[in-house]
């Protein structure tokens, strides 16, 4: 049996909330699009438009995330090409690849993720609530970034709280061959006063199995 939880908290003394832009970048399944010269990179820090970018990127927005039900760092793999999230275990460390070239958290990362400007080692244990935009830079880095960032970088910038209450909640229930699972998810947003917001996301999860004798 195992249990697992993990909290995100964002405060901000701005009550301006930012809308997303687009998404790009090959998918299995495929919600709505925006043309690509739309799409704003940010991990490069030059904010360049998404056909104009000089390394290849792909980037996951507001919408595409809400349509894809992204709840995770281990979700974005699923969207991006060249690239896999593994979790040792149930609950152990995650292995980032990019472009074949795998990370690993005991030793070395060769992947870096960011979120809002924070660099995450142990990214299993961060919860995502309010995503605004997921970038995926394939290729070096190191020229901005620093070290950890041979293979590529994650970047997940999450929306600032607003001047409004906001609130989402979801329960997802598991069953596997030899037990069966679930987890919770809260994500709270809002005003804590004239000059302040703040938002809160926590995730609970468990499962329990067995093996016969």
């Amino acid at each position: 049996m195992f249990r697992q939880i993990a909290i995100g908290l964002l405060l901000s003394s701005t009550s301006t909330m930012a809308h997303a832009q687009a998404e790009t970048g090959e998918t299995k399944d495929e919600p709505a699009r925006q043309q690509p010269d739309a799409i704003i990179v940010t991990g490069t820090r030059q904010d360049t438009r998404l056909n104009d970018t000089p390394v290849a990127a792909t980037v996951l927005t507001e919408q595409f995330v809400e349509d894809a039900r992204i709840e995770s760092v281990r979700d974005i793999d699923d969207y991006v090409p060249n690239v896999q999230f593994n979790q040792l275990g149930q609950i152990g460390a995650t292995f980032i690849t990019i472009r074949g070239i795998e990370s690993n958290p005991f030793i070395v990362n060769r992947a870096a993720v960011y979120v809002d400007g924070i660099p995450f080692r142990d990214v299993q244990d961060q919860a995502l609530g309010f995503i605004e935009q997921v970038e995926v830079l394939r290729g070096p880095q190191g020229t901005l970034y620093g070290a950890n960032t041979e293979s590529g970088l994650v970047v997940i910038r999450t929306r600032q709280p607003s001047d409004r209450l906001e609130v989402e909640a979801a329960l997802t229930g598991t069953v596997f061959g030899n037990g069966e699972g679930y987890e919770a998810r809260l994500a709270v947003s809002g005003p804590l006063s004239d000059t302040l917001a703040a938002s809160f996301v926590a995730t609970h999860d468990g499962a329990d199995s067995f093996a016969q004798n």
